[in-house]
């Protein structure tokens, strides 16, 4: 539950947090202390990325289930600090969403969003946030499908590869291909 910000609509960890501070962490064994640290230590994590779970095809977001948390690893070495990422969902209730500044969408199938989804996805991207979109096993079905969730958010606008020598794609690692 470490990868879900909420649980049955509840911030499990801001609950958790709460609930232990008004108890001022008494305790009754010496073993219970351990848990409200583990527990706490979570929250001094920024939290970098938000790997999204559409409403429809949830199973098809989760085939690179890893994925995120890989990437997450390698960033943490890399920036020399802790980062961490959550699954997120394009609910207008989703408030962590604001606070992330990438979302991840993987998948190998079609996916269609709502058309609340597609509001809550297009505010994000208005506000500055960054989608990166990232078909499992290069599926073109899944790609077409995003472009296409894309084209209906912005009518007008105009969606082009990036070159295999663009910069964004020799960053840390070599994803030209």
């Amino acid at each position: 539950f470490f990868d879900r910000r909420y649980i049955a609509g509840v911030d499990w960890y801001r609950y958790g947090a709460t609930s232990m501070i008004r108890n001022q962490f008494r305790f009754s064994t010496h073993s219970e202390t351990f848990f409200p640290l583990l527990f706490l230590a979570k929250g001094n994590t920024p939290l970098l990325m938000g790997k999204l779970a559409p409403t429809f095809g949830k199973n098809n977001s989760d085939l690179r289930r890893n994925d995120c948390r890989n990437m997450m690893k390698d960033l943490t070495n890399l920036l020399e600090t802790k980062v961490d990422w959550e699954k997120v969902s394009l609910s207008s209730q989703n408030t962590s969403l604001g606070k992330l500044p990438i979302l991840y969408w993987s998948g190998y199938n079609v996916t269609r969003l709502t058309d609340a989804e597609n509001q809550v996805l297009k505010k994000f991207l208005d506000d500055g946030g960054t989608l990166v979109i990232a078909p499992a096993l290069a599926s073109q079905a899944f790609e077409d499908g995003a472009l296409q969730e894309l084209r209906q958010i912005y009518p007008t606008g105009v969606f082009e590869d990036l070159s295999a020598d663009h910069e964004l794609r020799q960053m840390y690692y070599d994803l030209r291909d």
